[in-house]
């Protein structure tokens, strides 16, 4: 799923992160700090464009380092320190949609007699 970032001059910056997701890569998620959340970041990412202040545009995400994220703007910062929090949330808020829910008596069939 792509996200874009909602910002005048950043508006075609973006990540696009995996769908799918694991208990155990959720779990290394809620288990970063600072240093390692650049890893499940990597790990997660299909494809990224993000630019840093002076104009340098990142697309390989494997460059993605500390050098970078330090040159850029702070709404970009924030988009990157919650990206994947945002897509874990949502994907695990569908799980409880993918219920089907029981059939009631007013869609079963009726017969005359």
């Amino acid at each position: 799923m792509k996200y874009f970032v909602d910002f005048p001059g950043y508006t075609d910056c973006y990540i696009d992160v995996e769908e799918q997701w694991t208990l155990k890569e959720l779990n290394e998620l809620v288990a970063t700090d600072e240093d390692n959340y650049f890893d499940v970041l990597r790990k997660k990412t299909l494809g990224i464009f993000l630019r840093d202040v002076d104009g340098n545009e990142l697309r390989d995400v494997k460059k993605l380092d500390k050098d970078f994220v330090e040159n850029i703007d702070v709404i970009l910062a924030g988009f990157l320190g919650t990206v994947l929090v945002r897509h874990v949330r949502d994907r695990r808020s569908l799980g409880g949609l993918s219920v089907l829910p029981q059939s009631s008596t007013l869609e079963r069939p009726t017969v005359k007699k």
